[in-house]
């Protein structure tokens, strides 16, 4: 949708001057929204998805700590060999005397052997005005699904229609460092 109102010109220019996340909130989404998990086999051996180590483990507890990169892990016992995980975090930042909350999502993808990969996908800016007036940056969601939250990650942010599903979206998972 075009910019209609000076506000959301605003927006749409100040969108464009955001910094990209530095190392460190790229690091904290991937140690804070991601669940580290540790699979464990029928004969007690857990593997850290984390950093692949290998350790033996005969109790049944859903939980436990790795030992060689002190992970706590949530255990899972299957003979799978792929894991996936997607998680919603949430950047508070200002812009321009604006207040902007950026969603990320965090897509983990883990198989046993291999060291997990992270992607992070900007999906929606939601820009506030002092005053309260607010707007939508968002990537296209995909329609028909029973899912408010398929991303269509080739599309670009832009400016959308307030809509209730971009109200659902929510983040448990906050950066603690605020810019306000």
């Amino acid at each position: 949708m075009k910019p209609k109102t000076k506000f959301q010109h605003k927006v749409v220019e100040a969108s464009k001057r955001l910094p990209e996340l530095s190392p460190a909130q790229i690091r904290w989404a991937c140690t804070h929204v991601i669940e580290p998990i540790g699979r464990r086999t029928s004969k007690g051996e857990i593997t850290c998805l984390d950093c692949g180590e290998v350790f033996h483990n005969t109790t049944s507890r859903k939980r436990c700590t790795c030992p060689h990169c002190g992970a706590k892990l949530r255990i899972e016992q299957t003979r799978k060999l792929r894991f996936e995980q997607h998680a919603y975090a949430a950047f508070i930042t200002a812009c321009d005397g604006l207040q902007v909350i950026r969603i990320f999502m965090v897509d983990y993808y883990a198989k046993i052997g291999t060291s997990p990969r992270h992607v992070m996908t900007e999906v929606m800016q939601r820009w506030i005005a002092p005053d309260g007036r607010f707007c939508t940056l968002a990537r296209l969601r995909a329609w028909g699904t029973r899912y408010y939250d398929s991303w269509i990650y080739s599309s670009d942010l832009e400016l959308r229609n307030e809509a209730w599903a971009y109200s659902q979206i929510y983040t448990y998972d906050v950066y603690p460092h605020i810019k306000l």
